[in-house]
C-alpha cells in the first residue's frame, strides 16, 4: 500500500509541477492589446413572466403557409430591469412554431438587444431550468433511498467531477501547452473521486484506480494518434461552432476533442476494473495453487470476461448523439454518403466509438496484470 500510495504522489507532484511552470511561462508573457473595440453594446438577459396573451393569430404566408403571431405582455421577474413590464410580437422577428407559443404565467426568457440608438425586446427561449431542477432533485432522492445513503459517496465524487472539470480542466484547454498536463492530472483526479468517494478507500480499491488510471492513459494515447493521423480539429459539433466565435482558437477546439472523449470513458473504465478484479479474487480463491502466470492465463480466458454488454451501451450512447446526422442521409441526397461520413463530425464520433471500446477491451487484460501482480506478491508475504 506505501509503495502504491508513492507512485500516486509522484505522479501528481510531477504533473503539477509540469502545468505550474507552463503557466508561469504562459503568465510572464506581456499581454496582448485588442486589435478593436466593441461598438455595438451586448445583448441583456431577463426572466419574464407572461401576464397577458392580448391575441393570438396566424399570419397568412400564401400558398396555404400560416405563421403563428402572438402579441403578449410580459413582466419582468429577475435582472436589472425587475418589475418592468413589456409587450412583445412574438413571432413576428422569428418564425415561431405551434410548440413555441407561450401562455399565461409561463416562465420566459427574455434577451434584450441594441440596435444603434434603439431596444429591442424578444422571446429567446422557455425557462426550462425550474421543471429541470424538479426532477433532478426526485431522481437523486429516489436514487438515496434506493441505496440507503450508500450513493451519497458516488453523488459527492460526480459533484467534484464536474467542479473539476469546470474549474480547472476548461480554461487550461483554451491555454494549449497547458492541455495535456491538465487532461492527465484531471484523469488522475476524477479517477481518485470516482474510486476513493464512490467506493472507499482500501487496498482493494487502489488496485482499480491504479488499473483505471493506466488504462485511461492508454486510451488518451490512443486518442490522440487517431485525431493526429486523420487531421481532426475539433471543429465538427454544434458546440465547436459557438466556441469559434469567442476566444477559443483552433487546437483550444482540438485539446476539447482529446478531453471529452479520453473525460467520458473514466466511469465506464472503473466500472470494468471493479467487475475484473471481482472476478480476479474469486479466480485466485478456487484457484490458491496456481502461480501467477497460471492464474493471470485462466481469468483472460474466464466466459465472464465479456464486455460486449458495455460496448453495446458505448455503441448505443454514441447512435443516439448521432442521430439527427443519420436522419440527415435520408433528407439530403445531393451530397454523397462517403463524403459526409468521411466529415469532421462524424469522423470525431467514430474515433469516440473507437477510443472508447478500445479502452473498455483494455481494461480487463490490464486489471487482471495489476491484480494479479499484486495480489500475489501479497499473499507471498
Amino acid at each position: 500500500m506505501k509503495k502504491i500510495i508513492t507512485y500516486l504522489l509522484t505522479a501528481i507532484l510531477f504533473f503539477t509541477a509540469t502545468t505550474a511552470v507552463v503557466a508561469q511561462e504562459e503568465s510572464s508573457a506581456p499581454e496582448q492589446t485588442p486589435q478593436q473595440e466593441v461598438i455595438q453594446k451586448p445583448s441583456e438577459f431577463y426572466l419574464g413572466r407572461v401576464s397577458q396573451v392580448v391575441s393570438d393569430e396566424n399570419t397568412d404566408l400564401g400558398g396555404g403557409v400560416t405563421q403563428p403571431v402572438q402579441k403578449v405582455k410580459i413582466k419582468i421577474v429577475a435582472g436589472a430591469e425587475n418589475g418592468k413590464e413589456i409587450e412583445i410580437d412574438h413571432g413576428s422577428l422569428f418564425s415561431i412554431t405551434e410548440e413555441q407559443k407561450v401562455k399565461q404565467g409561463e416562465l420566459v426568457v427574455i434577451t434584450k438587444a441594441f440596435q444603434s440608438d434603439s431596444e429591442l425586446y424578444y422571446i429567446a427561449d422557455k425557462f426550462r431550468i425550474g421543471i429541470i431542477a424538479v426532477v433532478l432533485v426526485l431522481v437523486i432522492a429516489i436514487w438515496a433511498i434506493l441505496g440507503r445513503g450508500r450513493n451519497m459517496g458516488m453523488l459527492i465524487s460526480l459533484i467534484g467531477s464536474l467542479v473539476i472539470a469546470y474549474k480547472y480542466l476548461v480554461p487550461r484547454l483554451i491555454v494549449t501547452p497547458d492541455a495535456l498536463p491538465a487532461i492527465i492530472l484531471t484523469t488522475l483526479f476524477i479517477l481518485g473521486l470516482l474510486i476513493y468517494i464512490g467506493y472507499g478507500v482500501s487496498r482493494r480499491n487502489s488496485i482499480i484506480l491504479i488499473s483505471s488510471l493506466v488504462t485511461a492513459l492508454l486510451g488518451f494515447g490512443l486518442t490522440y494518434l487517431l485525431i493526429k493521423l486523420t487531421g481532426l480539429t475539433g471543429s465538427g459539433g454544434e458546440e465547436a461552432i459557438f466556441l469559434q466565435t469567442g476566444a477559443v482558437d483552433a487546437l483550444g477546439l482540438k485539446n476539447l476533442l482529446m478531453a471529452g472523449i479520453t473525460v467520458g470513458t473514466l466511469g465506464i473504465i472503473a466500472l470494468v476494473s471493479k467487475k475484473q478484479i471481482d472476478i480476479v479474487e474469486l479466480t485466485q480463491l478456487e484457484n490458491k495453487k496456481l502461480n501467477m502466470k497460471q492464474l493471470l492465463a485462466k481469468i483472460l480466458i474466464n466466459p465472464t470476461n465479456s464486455i460486449s454488454g458495455y460496448i453495446s451501451v458505448v455503441f448505443l450512447t454514441i447512435l443516439g448523439t448521432v442521430l439527427p446526422l443519420i436522419m440527415l442521409f435520408g433528407i439530403n441526397q445531393t451530397v454523397p454518403f462517403w463524403v459526409t461520413l468521411n466529415s469532421e463530425f462524424i469522423m470525431g464520433e467514430v474515433i469516440r466509438l473507437i477510443a472508447t471500446v478500445a479502452t473498455v477491451v483494455l481494461a480487463v487484460p490490464v486489471t487482471s496484470v495489476v491484480a494479479v501482480n499484486l495480489l500475489t506478491s501479497e499473499k507471498k508475504k
